[in-house]
């Protein structure tokens, strides 16, 4: 949580590492961080075998997104679409420097630890929080209509995920959290809601809520 701290307050970028597991790691743009290492090229056919192998680092947590250059329209700078590799993480949960290591240790297992890899990562908490200051309401479901009264008691239905200081903190679409939660796919499923219904901050935590 000290890592959503610095998020909220524009932080986010302080303390980044300047390598890591091989990697030169810079800041990039307002939120992300682009990672390096020097090495052969990459075949189509490595580029490949290597983009499926890192299913893997994904199914440990704390990546949103990625996509490789081979299948995708974004280019890296700095290297060719075989070793290019767009990510989007949750980085206070997954650190920097615990993602190049297990990139890493990815490309040793496929016997490509001589290999050039770039990827472009996307911190998902840069955002930061939907709205701040006493002015922020919760936000409506897309399904339901009506007028928020703040002076009406809400009744919480107990469905969110998050901490929270303030409805500001909270964003809701398919589900309500916590902005630091965001990222990442959500199901395309419409989901009728109760008239109406909100997403806001009830005891600390984001949840649905009715008046």
């Amino acid at each position: 949580m000290a890592c959503v701290e610095r998020a909220r307050n524009g932080h986010l970028l302080d303390g980044l590492p300047a390598s890591a597991s091989g990697f030169a790691i810079t800041a990039a743009g307002k939120g992300g961080a682009h990672l390096h290492r020097d090495g052969r090229k990459l075949t189509d056919a490595e580029g490949a075998a290597l983009w499926q192998a890192l299913q893997d680092v994904f199914t440990q947590g704390g990546l949103s997104m990625g996509s490789s250059g081979m299948y995708s329209i974004y280019r890296c700078d700095d290297a060719a679409p075989a070793s290019c590799f767009k990510f989007e993480q949750w980085v206070c949960r997954l650190s920097v420097d615990v993602l190049a290591a297990r990139v890493l240790a990815t490309l040793e297992q496929q016997g490509l630890a001589d290999a050039e890899v770039t990827i472009d990562t996307v911190f998902n908490e840069a955002g930061g929080p939907r709205c701040r200051g006493d002015s922020c309401r919760p936000q409506q479901h897309y399904s339901t209509h009506g007028t928020y009264d703040a002076w009406r008691r809400r009744r919480s239905d107990g469905d969110g995920y998050g901490t929270c200081t303030g409805d500001g903190d909270c964003s809701g679409s398919q589900s309500c959290m916590a902005w630091y939660l965001l990222g990442g796919g959500e199901t395309a499923e419409f989901r009728q809601m109760s008239e109406p219904t909100w997403c806001g901050c009830i005891d600390n935590k984001c949840t649905w809520f009715t008046q």
